[in-house]
């Protein structure tokens, strides 16, 4: 018996006269499919061509796999092509024994063939007969016709790296001191070389995950709210924010795009192209002016770029009162295939649907390097203000940001020498300026449910309008902190290490506040992933652009970023003996027993190896013990308390900073009036 399995069947078949949809959005579509081949399948139909046929195959009644099995081919057929037509199977018969939902479909192509003169049947070569369990189970091939722009890929990063060494860029990114900002041609090269590596790895995992995409989840809502604002309807309401509709209208207008999954094919290409090679070029900005330094930033975006592809979430949401759940992170490789939740992870860590992460990560981090590299005054609060108030129009949660802005405000106006008066109105202006970018959602609000101030999430029946719960926090912190526990660890350890006040108090509103929330939010098992996709540039800097590694020798930081490597990499210390065990050595023979030695000899040589090996840099050898320490105690719930102490130190010493601030009188610019000793530093 065949699983019913829910399917839209996309277009008639070529052979057939039907209505063509319209040239424009269908040339456009099929262009950025076929030409960039990172997104989608592209969706034609053929006809009058012959089909190969391999064992266990299974021939169908109907073009769907909860149609009858006529019989499964046994042997290498040839089969003459009638018609095609393209299916989308959202459930997946791989994985429905265990679960009722997977967050993966699958776009597969079936042919109607002829048997013989008076026999046809309907066959698709993603699937694949099991005899034992007689189910039909899908099968993920490579798409060929994607290896070319893969290869493409390969040759221009190989490229790029021969001109950075012919051109001296390489030397410069591995020579000269920590403290060095990049040659501006370097930079670029950084630039380029980001970007070149993020599209080289989202190749290679479209051209492996061949016909699988991330089934469309909040797609459907922001499509109808966008065509709701193009076509003028206001009074139904709608359970989206208009914020990411409103980046949907141009495409949707350009393309004239009318159904939700050809705008989820061209969003995802904005999103995985566009909008996040982007904020990765936003994060190498952002990082290089707060650290002063380009190296380390280069480090942050070339991780924050590859880590979400080898990098992986393990989740098990028990239901159970005597099973309990289980939540870590590993290291892994991806696995293409139908019924593993890796590539969903990385689907959604990268851009590739058309959800919101991307353009909020984007507008968020704009917002942030403008705050840093604008003039302090009425400009520069008026253009921040109003682009906070669009990403916090894309996803509401932007909001726990504005600390973070605050901050940068208060820092950059106090080293313009602005008095308490210039901080109170340029602080009004800012709100402004949000308030009004932001009036549009407002008046949706009173329009639709009769208040400003309440939310589209009201109509959630997940329960997200509760927002943050402190009954969520016990279930919320092993779940956020336990599938992100090699940032969060390595972060909390991080800021303790700064001498830089005001990188230590950047680092940390940027990333804890959001942690906070989402670790108490009433919906955080959604996914543990994109909801703090924005802090992990921020996480990861922590480690990074911590000052202990200006104060070694490169031998020494070489010897203690390979040790810490190790342990993040081979161990997963939550949950130690429990599978998942990197690498998926659970699935090799004797895997198990290897990952449970490397669980308890790796941590106990690292140490040893960190004492004799960093003996002559002591400082450097307390951060690297502490790390290990806090890393291999395993505990979600100890480092979300070291997080929360962090933040609490932040709030304390930006406080008193303010409380002397206002007891001293302002600093002047320099080319006014000779500064008084009296004057308090920024950072």
């Amino acid at each position: 018996m065949n699983p019913k399995v829910h399917q839209t069947i996309h277009g008639p078949s070529a052979v057939c006269h039907h209505q063509p949809t319209p040239a424009r959005r269908r040339l456009a579509v099929q262009a950025v499919t076929l030409l960039l081949g990172l997104l989608g399948v592209p969706f034609f139909a053929a006809a009058g061509t012959t089909l190969e046929i391999t064992p266990a195959t299974p021939l169908f009644a109907a073009p769907s796999i909860a149609a009858k099995v006529i019989r499964v081919v046994d042997s290498d057929t040839t089969l003459d092509v009638l018609e095609t037509r393209n299916v989308f199977v959202e459930e997946n018969p791989a994985v429905r024994l265990q679960r009722e939902w997977h967050p993966l479909l699958m776009a597969a192509q079936f042919h109607r063939v002829r048997l013989d003169p008076t026999t046809e049947a309907w066959v698709s070569q993603d699937f694949r007969y099991d005899t034992e369990t007689r189910l039909v189970v899908p099968v993920c091939y490579p798409y060929a016709r994607f290896m070319f722009l893969y290869a493409l890929a390969c040759i221009g990063f190989a490229g790029l790296l021969l001109y950075g060494a012919r051109r001296g860029h390489l030397r410069e990114v591995f020579r000269g001191g920590h403290e060095l900002i990049f040659t501006r041609a370097t930079g670029v090269w950084c630039v380029v070389l980001i970007v070149t590596l993020r599209l080289l790895l989202l190749a290679w995992v479209r051209l492996n995950a061949g016909n699988l995409f991330p089934r469309p989840v909040d797609e459907l809502g922001y499509f109808n709210v966008g065509a709701g604002i193009l076509s003028g309807r206001f009074g139904e309401p709608w359970n989206f924010t208009i914020g990411l509709p409103i980046l949907y209208i141009p495409v949707m207008a350009a393309l004239r795009i009318s159904n939700h999954d050809d705008m989820a094919v061209c969003f995802s290409f904005v999103n995985s192209v566009v909008f996040f090679p982007a904020a990765l070029v936003l994060v190498f900005w952002v990082v290089q002016r707060l650290a002063k330094a380009s190296r380390p930033a280069l480090v942050v975006a070339l991780l924050w770029a590859v880590l979400p592809f080898f990098y992986f979430p393990v989740e098990f949401h028990s239901t159970s009162p005597t099973v309990e759940p289980l939540f870590k992170s590993v290291f892994a490789t991806p696995d293409f295939d139908s019924a593993s939740y890796r590539l969903y992870y990385i689907f959604t860590a990268v851009g590739l649907n058309g959800m919101s992460e991307a353009a909020s990560a984007l507008f968020i981090l704009l917002t942030v390097y403008l705050a840093l590299s604008l003039e302090p005054g009425t400009r520069q609060v008026l253009i921040v203000g109003g682009l906070f108030g669009f990403a916090c129009m894309i996803r509401i949660n932007n909001i726990f940001f504005a600390p973070l802005l605050a901050y940068l405000f208060w820092v950059g106006n106090k080293a313009a020498g602005a008095g308490l008066g210039d901080n109170l109105r340029r602080a009004l202006m800012a709100v402004v300026a949000f308030i009004v970018v932001f009036s549009p959602q407002f008046v949706l609000n009173q329009v639709q449910f009769g208040n400003p101030l309440t939310f589209p999430y009201v109509l959630h029946s997940t329960g997200a309008a509760r927002g943050f719960e402190l009954s969520c926090l016990p279930r919320g912190i092993p779940l956020i902190v336990g599938c992100n526990y090699v940032l969060m660890s390595a972060a909390a350890v991080g800021l303790l290490f700064f001498r830089s006040r005001f990188l230590r108090n950047t680092l940390g509103l940027w990333a804890i506040p959001l942690v906070v929330f989402f670790a108490g939010y009433a919906v955080a098992g959604a996914s543990p992933i994109r909801f703090i996709l924005t802090a992990h540039p921020a996480l990861i800097a922590a480690f990074v652009c911590t000052d202990v590694w200006t104060e070694a020798d490169w031998k020494c930081r070489l010897a203690a970023a390979a040790i810490v490597t190790a342990n993040f990499v081979l161990v997963s210390p939550v949950a130690r003996f429990t599978p998942s065990f990197p690498f998926a050595l659970e699935q090799w023979a004797g895997g198990i027993m290897v990952a449970r030695h490397l669980a308890i000899w790796v941590p106990l040589l690292s140490v040893g190896v960190a004492v004799f090996v960093l003996r002559g840099a002591p400082r450097l050898l307390v951060f690297v013990i502490a790390i290990l320490t806090l890393f291999n105690a395993g505990s979600p719930q100890f480092v979300f308390a070291l997080l929360l102490g962090v933040l609490g130190w932040i709030g304390f010493d930006w406080a008193r900073d303010g409380a002397v601030t206002l007891r001293t009188p302002p600093c002047r610019p320099s080319g006014s009036e000779p500064q008084t000793s009296g004057c308090a530093g920024g950072g």
